[in-house]
C-alpha cells in the first residue's frame, strides 16, 4: 500500500478526527481562560495587593528581567484550564460511561438447608449446626 493511501486511511479514522476536534476545542478553551485570567482575575488579585500583579516579583539581573508575576499568571491559567476541562469533559464522560456499563452481577447465594434439630438455616455442606451444635449429615452440592 502506498504512503498516500496509508495517510488517507489514518486521517479518515474516527479516533483521529475526534482527537483533532478535541485538540482545537482545548486550544479555544485555553485561549478563553488565558484571557479571563489576564484581564479579570489578575487585576482582581492586583487590587488586593495594590499593585500590578504582572510586575510582582520582577528581578533584573545584568539587564535581563525575570517576570515571576507572569509565571504565576500562567500557573493560574493552567490550573483553571485543568478545572474547566475536568468538570466540562472528563467528569461527564466518566458518568456517561458508568451509566452505559451494566453493574457487575452478584455472586450466586451459598446453598443452605435447615438443621433437622433446631430448624436454623445452615450451609448445605455443614456437618455440625452452628446454633445447636448437633451433628448433621452433609449433603453433596
Amino acid at each position: 500500500m502506498g504512503a498516500w493511501k496509508e495517510f488517507k486511511q489514518f486521517a479518515s479514522r474516527g479516533d483521529f478526527i475526534s482527537m483533532a476536534v478535541a485538540f482545537v476545542i482545548g486550544l479555544q478553551v485555553s485561549a478563553i481562560v488565558t484571557a479571563l485570567v489576564g484581564s479579570v482575575i489578575t487585576p482582581l488579585i492586583g487590587t488586593v495587593f495594590h499593585t500590578n500583579f504582572s510586575n510582582v516579583g520582577n528581578v533584573t539581573v545584568l539587564g535581563s528581567t525575570f517576570t515571576f508575576g507572569l509565571l504565576i499568571q500562567a500557573i493560574l491559567t493552567f490550573l483553571i484550564v485543568l478545572v474547566v476541562l475536568f468538570f466540562a469533559l472528563v467528569r461527564p464522560m466518566e458518568q456517561l460511561r458508568a451509566r452505559r456499563t451494566p453493574p457487575p452481577s452478584a455472586a450466586p447465594p451459598e446453598p443452605t438447608r435447615s438443621c433437622p434439630s433446631c430448624y436454623s438455616t445452615i450451609h448445605a455442606r455443614a456437618t455440625r449446626c452452628a446454633f445447636c451444635t448437633s451433628t448433621v449429615a452433609p449433603t453433596v452440592v
